[in-house]
C-alpha cells in the first residue's frame, strides 16, 4: 500500500532545483529592482519571495487557496523585499489596469480552466510591453480528447495543451512570444525526487497520482485511465516568455 501522507504540492515545491528555472526565466524577461511582479498561482510563496529577494523588486501571490495563501503570509515574514499575498482568481484579478511589469506561472498555467479570460487579465494588468513567464508542462504531440478528459482527476494533465497552442493563445489575445526553451529534463528530475520522496519505484508514481487526487470509489478507473494518458500523451515541460503588445 502507498504512503500518501505527505501532501503533493509540499513535496512537489521541496524538489531540488526547482527555483532554476524561474530565476532564468525572471533574467530573460529583464526583471530588475523596479519591476512589479505578479506570482498566479504562488501556494506557499516561495518564488514570490525569492525574486523580491533577488532582485528587490515588489512581488504580489495570489491563489484561489486560502490555506496556502495563510501559509505564505506566515512564510513571509521572514523575507527581504516588498511581498505581499492575496487570494484571488486568475480570471478575475482584483487589480487595477497596468498594475505590473511581470507575470509568472510555475507549473499552474496547465491547471486554470478558463485560459483565455485568463489571458485577457493578464494583458490588461500590465504595463505596455509587460511579459509574463510560462513554466509548465506541454503536450508534445496532440492526444485524443477522449483520452485527456478523462484526466480530469489530475487538473495539469487535464489541462495541458501543446506549446504551438500556447503561443496562439497569447498571440490571439494581445501578445508576441520572446521565447521558448525546453525543459523536459525537469520531468525525469521530477520523477525521481517524487520517487525519493514516496519511497516508492518511479514505476509507482501512476498509482502515487490516483491514491493522492482521486476522489470516491474510483481509483481502479483512474489508474486505467492515467496509463493511458502516458502511454498516449508525450509530456515535456516548457518555458514561454511573451511580451504586451
Amino acid at each position: 500500500m502507498l504512503k500518501t501522507e505527505k501532501p503533493l504540492i509540499e513535496v512537489f515545491g521541496r524538489r531540488p532545483g526547482r527555483s532554476q528555472l524561474a530565476l532564468k526565466g525572471a533574467e530573460l524577461a529583464g526583471v530588475g529592482s523596479q519591476s512589479r511582479i505578479l506570482e498566479v498561482g504562488c501556494a506557499f510563496g516561495d518564488t514570490a519571495r525569492l525574486l523580491a529577494e533577488t532582485y528587490g523588486c515588489a512581488v504580489t501571490g495570489i491563489d484561489v487557496v486560502r490555506e496556502y495563501i495563510e501559509r505564505a503570509v506566515e512564510r513571509s515574514r521572514l523575507a527581504n523585499g516588498q511581498v505581499e499575498f492575496v487570494v484571488a482568481d486568475a480570471a478575475k484579478l482584483p487589480f487595477p489596469s497596468q498594475s505590473f511589469s511581470h507575470v509568472i506561472c510555475e507549473a499552474v498555467f496547465s491547471l486554470l480552466s478558463d485560459k483565455e479570460a485568463v489571458v485577457a487579465e493578464f494583458h490588461r494588468v500590465l504595463h505596455e510591453h509587460g511579459r509574463v513567464i510560462i513554466n509548465d508542462f506541454i503536450l508534445k504531440h496532440r492526444i485524443a480528447e477522449n483520452i485527456q478528459k478523462k484526466m480530469e482527476f489530475v487538473p495539469c494533465f487535464y489541462g495541458v495543451k501543446t506549446a504551438w497552442e500556447y503561443t496562439r493563445l497569447f498571440s490571439q489575445n494581445g501578445f508576441r512570444q520572446l521565447s521558448f526553451s525546453d525543459h523536459s529534463a525537469e520531468l525525469a528530475r521530477t520523477a525521481m525526487w517524487l520517487s525519493k520522496a514516496y519511497g516508492i519505484s518511479i514505476k509507482e508514481l501512476d498509482r502515487l497520482f490516483v491514491s493522492l487526487l482521486s476522489q470516491g470509489n474510483c481509483q481502479c478507473e483512474n489508474l486505467h485511465h492515467s496509463r493511458r494518458f502516458f502511454q498516449e500523451a508525450r509530456l515535456g515541460y516548457g518555458q514561454f516568455i511573451f511580451e504586451k503588445i
